[in-house]
Formats: C-alpha cells, structure tokens, sequence
C-alpha cells in the first residue's frame, strides 16, 4: 500500500459522520450521513422511502466528503464511485449487527424500511491539513 493510502486508511473509523453527495435531474443533493466502514467495505444505512435511494436508482455516482482537522489546519478526504442498493439479507443482517445505533431506527435486518447502501470507492481526493494541493488516489 502506498504512503498516501495508507494515510487516507488511517483516517476511517467504524462509524463517523460525512458528507454525502448523490445526484437527481443533473442537481447535485449532499447531506450529512453516518458512514459506516466494515472491514474494507463502506456503508450507508437508510431508510426506503428516502431521496438517496430513489437517487441512486436513477443514478448510481456517488461522493463523500471527510472533513479533515489538525491542530491549526483542515483537510478532506472524498471518495468518488458509485452506490449499490444492497437487496442480500445476510449483508443487510451483519451490517444491523454490526452497528448498535441501527436498532434506535429499525426493528430488525428485515425491517421493510431498512435499506442499505454499499459505496464501491474508485477514486479518492486527498487534502492532508496543511497541504495546497490535493492527490488523487485511484483504487
């Protein structure tokens, strides 16, 4: 793994909050979510009736955004690809195991509501606090 990868890995953690961006109609839509990393993987659990699904059916490209902070500077990671709508019941399971706060807004992996969200990342920007320039990554 190369070095900035490996600074970019560093930097995720089981759950933290980032910026979302999914696109309807050619109008970019970016909220906060919880992004969840499970082994290499990343993650975002929703729910089925919300806009993001509908806009990743439409149109899959995705983009998070990491703010990034050191003592006096600020940074970002972004992650570029797309976002698959993830139907497999043992994934949707592990993942509602995998992160106690689920249950606060499902009853269950089989919950009708519940709908996950698989980010494939092809590409990271990478602003380390206190660089210019950013690098991209491609995975």
């Amino acid at each position: 793994m190369n070095e900035i990868r490996k600074k970019i890995e560093e930097n995720f953690e089981k759950m933290q909050p980032v910026y979302f961006a999914t696109a309807l109609d050619n109008q970019p839509s970016l909220r906060p979510v919880t992004l969840i990393r499970k082994d290499n993987d990343f993650f975002i659990a929703t729910s089925n009736n919300d806009a993001k699904i509908q806009q990743v059916k439409s149109n899959s490209k995705i983009e998070f955004c990491l703010p990034l902070k050191n003592k006096e500077n600020i940074g970002y990671i972004r992650g570029l690809g797309i976002a698959e709508i993830i139907s497999d019941s043992k994934v949707k399971e592990d993942i509602f195991n995998f992160v106690p706060c689920i249950k606060e807004f499902w009853k269950s992996a089989s919950d009708e509501n519940y709908a996950l969200l698989k980010l494939q990342i092809n590409l990271y920007d990478y602003l380390e606090p206190g660089k210019w320039i950013a690098e991209k990554i491609d995975i």
